[in-house]
């Protein structure tokens, strides 16, 4: 189904409005653009809470005009509900999400049919609702200005707010990222597809074992992304935490010290806001970050403007490394492997705070510990939510609960 079927063929929506409503029309609270008569005619609470909007003007109505008025309130006020309460992305992510409605656009097809995996997915549907909204908000300010010049243009601008809101039906914002429980049983896997891609994290598998090195051993050393591609491999960093910027600092012993903040943290609510990693320098990537701190004589910030420059020029250098295998390695892939040595090495507890989770469960969808190798040279991480402190205060609280009960209990 294209986007045009999709506006074709969905129900209208019931919207409803309240007292207040006749307050919060285009203008918003305290500008009212109905004159007396004009509230008389829209009292009828009942009418206005159950009618549905007639979005093709189908049905035959007695009076055409004050219908369409009615109408045109109806969604003025659901389109300012939506746009209200949608906190508007950083510019990063919304310059990423026009070149994902670009390519939706240039496809013809719905998130769910386009994406390829479970994450291309959300963030497909993430720029259509915000594509969506968007338009919301340049419709309303152009039916403000000419509500305030009593143009009644403004009534025909409403036709601008039928495409976003039947769109917002279907795909309804979702900030608080309640579709990650729900939405993966629904348009998702109603659209037959895998509910989870696991192609990077099977995909190192297919790796010689000690594909990291081999890969930074040709990189080219005249590469822009080398700082960035050092830290990949050291770190598991996201390449969108590299766009944050990561600080690269020495300790007394010459271990790095690498401070990232963290992303995926939804203000707070899920990842880890910060997280400090301690590393033996050992690899030649590890030893190329020591040199570049030394030469820069203290705190050095390494930061990437284009993650997608980043992602060219790693896939470029895998095909070009390894011509003749499937998989291609990605910056992501280096996440992966990490996850997988962590593993090898750690509790779960430790694992999730290194790789910049809130919970131990995430790290399922990374590396498996079959795929890591032993003896990895993290010497010490700290986060700000202490998981393994966490871990132990729990495990106190149980022994604490067993004593008090007592013999016998």
């Amino acid at each position: 189904m294209t986007i045009k079927e999709l506006i074709q063929t969905l129900n209208p929506a019931h919207y409803s409005t309240d007292d207040s409503a006749w307050n919060n029309v285009a203008g918003g609270p305290g500008k009212t653009f109905l004159n007396d008569s004009e509230k008389v005619a829209y009292q009828d609470e009942r009418q206005l809470k159950h009618a549905s909007v007639n979005f093709d003007n189908s049905t035959p109505h007695e009076n055409h005009d004050q219908i369409k008025k009615e109408e045109s309130f109806k969604l003025i006020i659901k389109s300012r509900e939506l746009v209200k309460n949608w906190q508007t992305p950083s510019l990063f992510t919304m310059q990423q999400y026009q070149a994902a409605m670009k390519r939706l656009r240039k496809s013809k097809k719905l998130p769910e049919e386009y994406a390829q995996t479970k994450n291309a997915f959300y963030v497909y549907r993430a720029a259509l609702v915000a594509d969506s909204l968007s338009a919301l908000q340049r419709t309303l300010v152009t039916i403000n200005r000419l509500q305030k010049k009593g143009d009644p243009a403004w009534m025909t601008a409403t036709t601008s707010l039928i495409r976003p809101l039947k769109i917002l039906s279907r795909y309804p914002p979702d900030q608080e990222q309640n579709h990650l429980e729900l939405e993966i049983k629904s348009l998702w896997q109603k659209a037959g597809k895998n509910p989870r891609s696991n192609a990077k994290r099977k995909g190192i598998g297919t790796l010689p074992p000690n594909w990291r090195a081999d890969f930074w051993k040709n990189f080219p050393e005249n590469s822009p992304h080398r700082l960035a591609l050092a830290l990949l491999s050291t770190t598991g960093c996201r390449p969108s935490e590299l766009v944050k910027g990561v600080e690269v600092e020495l300790d007394e012993h010459g271990n790095l010290k690498v401070i990232i903040k963290g992303t995926k943290t939804h203000d707070g609510r899920y990842g880890q806001e910060y997280r400090e990693l301690t590393i033996m320098v050992e690899s030649k990537e590890a030893l190329f970050l020591q040199k570049s701190v030394g030469e820069n004589v203290g705190t050095l910030h390494v930061t990437i403007k284009n993650p997608n420059a980043l992602t060219e020029a790693v896939r470029r250098h895998s095909k070009k490394l390894w011509p003749r295998r499937k998989y291609v390695v990605s910056p992501y892939s280096f996440r992966h492997q990490f996850a997988a040595d962590l593993k090898n090495n750690f509790d779960p507890e430790e694992v999730a705070m290194a790789m910049g989770h809130s919970v131990c469960k995430t790290q399922q969808h990374y590396g498996t510990r079959n795929q890591g190798r032993s003896g990895i040279p993290l010497i010490m991480v700290m986060a700000e939510k202490n998981l393994a402190q966490e871990r132990a205060q729990r495990r106190s609280d149980k022994s604490e609960d067993r004593v008090g009960l007592g013999p016998g209990a």
